[in-house]
């Protein structure tokens, strides 16, 4: 119960902790993501406003009319305002600019010099209210020294239309900006009028860009961000993915230690339960014939005092066997198996272990073919090794079954190996149990029943002995039907 409880609580730890791990990866991630969001909506912005700039440079500087005009001149001829327009005045000094705004309808002022000494004059002339006459001023005042001529003084005109910058200009050297900044994503250019609300669509819009009319704005809209998003958030994505799965194997690889030591410790008691039975057997057997010998006046009959001692012999033996095999299995487990190799005739082999457990057979009423298929049965190995699998094949065949056992031995010349098969109609082994039979000390869950005497050490043996010999084992069985062990022996070919 104890031990179930630690169980339980480590479980639970694991999974805590995996779960903490994965909570703490959403929200390191959706961190990242939100970075990046905030990279790219900075990085969209600033660039489309120098996109804009730059394009209202280039209007400016394609509408501006050069007119020849007297130093003393304070005023644009009415001709070349259009009556009932707004315009400003622009005065071109050195060494600063000044941008005086007198808050009259459509009216603002710059004054400089120029380097040479040159008086100039802008107007900038608009069929709408120049809210925003600042910033054309600023970019005019930098054009200036382009057109001007020395000792001369002029008067500039500068005619600004609504559709003075067509959404389709301002697409191609947006694109080219953003392909230089590394930001390759589709966009669309829109221009919405003064007073109505950006679209509430569901992708990155820039800030509204005010044009050179105060009713229109422009702005850069990306629909399709999040994929630009996750590429750009791939290498975390995929650290993350890569720390869950480590940890989540690590988690599972202790786990399934913990399992499996679970199992072993149950095997162990299992192993410890059932070595227990068959020590205590045939002592207590030889005990009791013994007992009888000394208490019972059984030396005066010397048939029955040679059936005790009989009984005493086959009792010991059969421990002798028992204890052999644990040794050997230990010896095997420290440093394998030791093979005496030689040429064995696998037919007088089987032969001479039937030979041995005739008794065996002829108690339990067991009915055994042995059949050939072939002439030369010959491999290379251990004889006692050898001999020792073939008699824990027939021994299973021969304890595990509820009724008279039925066994067939088929020996059976291959191309280039030795087939030896042991057949039962005993008591077969489930699917999910065949592929631990070999393993030390296992046996098939039935509990604490001792009907069928083994300690799960005959098939790991046999397993080892098999490798040792370069050859394989195979079993096929199903619960109630019986079982098949098959073992396969490279052949040695006759010597000419």
């Amino acid at each position: 119960m104890k031990h179930s409880k630690r169980s339980y609580l480590s479980i639970l730890l694991m999974s805590s902790s995996l779960v903490l791990l994965l909570l703490f990866q959403v929200i390191w991630l959706q961190k990242v993501y939100n970075e990046q969001y905030e990279i790219l909506y900075k990085d969209a912005n600033t660039l489309f406003r120098t996109t804009m700039m730059d394009l209202q440079d280039s209007v400016v500087r394609k509408n501006m009319k050069l007119i020849k005009a007297d130093t003393l001149v304070h005023r644009v001829s009415p001709s070349l305002v259009p009556a009932g327009q707004p315009s400003l005045e622009f005065e071109h000094r050195s060494e600063r600019v000044l941008i005086q705004n007198h808050r009259m309808r459509g009216v603002s002022s710059v004054m400089d010099t120029l380097p040479d000494k040159t008086q100039v004059k802008i107007f900038i002339s608009s069929d709408q209210r120049l809210d925003s006459s600042e910033k054309v001023l600023g970019s005019i005042a930098e054009n200036i020294g382009a057109l001007r001529k020395k000792n001369g003084n002029y008067n500039f005109l500068v005619k600004l239309d609504i559709d003075s910058i067509p959404v389709g200009a301002i697409a191609k050297p947006y694109q080219q900006s953003l392909i230089k900044a590394n930001i390759d994503l589709p966009f669309q250019v829109l221009r919405l009028p003064a007073g109505i609300p950006s679209t509430k669509a569901r992708g990155i819009q820039t800030e509204l860009f005010v044009g050179f009319p105060s009713r229109t704005n422009y702005m850069a809209y990306f629909p399709e961000y999040r994929m630009y998003l996750f590429r750009h958030s791939l290498p975390q994505l995929i650290f993350s993915v890569f720390l869950t799965l480590i940890t989540s194997f690590s988690f599972f690889l202790i786990y399934r230690n913990f399992q499996r030591q679970k199992r072993l410790n149950q095997l162990k008691n299992d192993f410890i339960s059932n070595i227990t039975h068959e020590l205590k057997t045939p002592i207590t057997t030889v005990g009791i014939a013994i007992e009888a010998l000394r208490n019972f006046n059984v030396l005066q009959d010397p048939t029955q005092t040679k059936e005790y001692l009989e009984i005493s012999r086959q009792e010991l033996n059969r421990l002798n066997i028992m204890v052999d095999k644990i040794l050997k299995t230990a010896v095997f487990e420290n440093s394998g198996v030791d093979i005496q190799w030689d040429t064995i005739d696998m037919e007088k082999l089987i032969e001479q272990v039937q030979q041995s457990m005739q008794l065996q057979y002829e108690k339990l009423g067991a009915e055994v073919v042995f059949t050939r298929e072939g002439n030369k049965f010959s491999v290379r190995g251990d004889t006692v090794h050898l001999v020792n699998v073939v008699y824990n094949l027939i021994d299973n065949a021969l304890k595990y079954t509820a009724k008279q056992p039925s066994i067939t031995i088929l020996l059976r010349e291959l191309w280039d190996k030795i087939e030896v098969s042991v057949q039962d109609d005993g008591i077969g082994i489930a699917t999910e149990f065949q592929h631990k039979i070999f393993e030390k000390f296992f046996r098939v869950p039935t509990g604490d029943v001792h009907n069928a005497k083994g300690y799960g050490l005959g098939l790991n043996y046999v397993n080892q002995v098999i490798e040792k010999h370069n050859g394989q084992i195979k079993v096929q069985s199903e619960p109630n039907k019986g079982s098949c062990f098959t073992i396969y022996l490279p052949k040695v070919y006759a010597e000419n």
